[in-house]
């Protein structure tokens, strides 16, 4: 399991007969030992978050490379559910439209099982304007807050840590210095929590 090399003797003993030199034996080998634990009552299961399935088809991989890749992540789903002798497995996948489009032309099966059906779908919406970029903002402060104070420690609270004119300022780089002011001003998710991450991280003491 450590990659470490093994005596002919530990060999012979423990059964093995091959090192683990390709992508898809590495999967079968993961997903017998993740039968094993849980048989083993060692873990519940697996939780598998795959984001940006674009990039497969934006980086200039074969056709060969990736739908060896895919089948891979078929097998590794399969094996999960095998004849009720697998493991609990909770895949959550992200995706553009586009990165979903392809893989539907491509790979159909592994677009079901990767739940990009319209009935399994849930798109995720841009922050809209000033208000939803503070409750936005509070979120992940009130999660940090919390992860921080559960090591005994005290911090600010989170009015002193951004303001409203902050956060707004934050949703107007985000959304490519845009009029904060506008109330149909919209940005993603990313570029609004990487404007919100730098301008704490500035406010850092040296």
């Amino acid at each position: 399991m450590a990659g470490a090399s093994l005596s002919q003797t530990e060999r012979k003993y423990l059964g093995v007969v091959t090192r683990i030199n390709t992508a898809s034996l590495a999967v079968r080998i993961l997903t017998e030992a993740l039968q094993l634990a849980r048989t083993l009552g060692l873990f519940l299961g697996v939780v598998l978050c795959l984001d940006e399935i674009e990039t497969i088809f934006t980086r200039g991989q074969r056709p060969a490379q990736y739908q060896s890749f895919l089948q891979d992540l078929r097998f590794l789903y399969d094996e999960a559910e095998k004849l009720g002798r697998g493991y609990s497995l909770f895949l959550l996948s992200a995706s553009t439209t586009y990165g979903a489009r392809s893989l539907q032309q491509i790979n159909y099966p592994i677009f079901q099982r990767l739940g990009f059906e319209e009935n399994q779908r849930v798109m995720l919406k841009p922050i809209s304007g000033i208000e939803e970029a503070k409750l936005f903002a509070q979120i992940y402060i009130d999660f940090e807050r919390a992860q921080y104070e559960a090591t005994g420690k005290t911090t600010r609270r989170s009015h002193e840590l951004l303001s409203e004119e902050e956060i707004a300022e934050a949703l107007s780089i985000a959304a490519g210095g845009g009029d904060e002011s506008k109330k149909n001003l919209r940005v993603n998710q990313a570029s609004l929590l990487e404007a919100l991450h730098k301008m704490v991280e500035d406010k850092r003491p040296e």
